[in-house]
């Protein structure tokens, strides 16, 4: 449910901006990130906290960030996000959670809730977000809610101990308005 304030609230979770204040839960979610299976996945993330302080700040400055908060204590869990809409009005989804976090559902209430955002603006036909195929933590959230794949292609992000590229296989899943709207009409997640 959207809030006055422009944040969203489940019964679980607050999915609110960002704030400078938010670096040392980002630096633990960084942290978890950096030693997990799924950081040759993704961009290096800051792990110190200068890098996190740094990053918390530059966070708080964009309207597309947000932080995936526990209510009852405020822990940020996750981070999601809407990257733009490109000129055929597919809205590009993004989420990392914390990996104590995953399997709970919390990632899922979190993208749901972008989802929502997204398709609130008339100009958005669908949701797409690209992931690993081999990062199961990162495709459960969005397969659970629906969303569909629909490409893959080689990606590379990180390099290895050598500065080669790590390359791997990314698939493109979306989401389209219709079925969106189709699913919360039957009463799906």
């Amino acid at each position: 449910m959207k809030r006055a304030d422009g944040s969203f609230e489940t019964d679980r979770i607050l999915v609110r901006r960002f704030t400078e204040d938010d670096w040392a839960d980002l630096r633990q979610i960084a942290k978890d990130m950096e030693s997990s299976g799924g950081a040759i996945y993704d961009h290096a993330w800051p792990t110190s906290e200068e890098g996190a302080k740094g990053m918390a700040g530059w966070l708080a400055k964009k309207d597309t960030f947000f932080a995936a908060c526990l209510k009852g204590g405020g822990r940020i869990v996750g981070l999601v996000c809407l990257n733009g809409v490109d000129a055929s009005g597919a809205a590009d989804l993004g989420h990392m959670f914390h990996t104590a976090f995953r399997n709970q559902g919390y990632d899922t209430e979190a993208i749901r809730c972008m989802v929502d955002l997204a398709f609130a603006d008339p100009q958005v036909t669908l949701v797409k977000a690209g992931n690993a195929v081999d990062w199961p933590g990162q495709l459960a959230p969005l397969e659970e809610l629906g969303f569909k794949e629909t490409a893959r292609r080689p990606a590379s992000f990180a390099k290895d101990a050598e500065g080669k590229p790590v390359e791997f296989t990314a698939c493109r899943m979306e989401m389209t308005r219709e079925d969106w709207q189709g699913r919360a009409e039957a009463g799906g997640p």
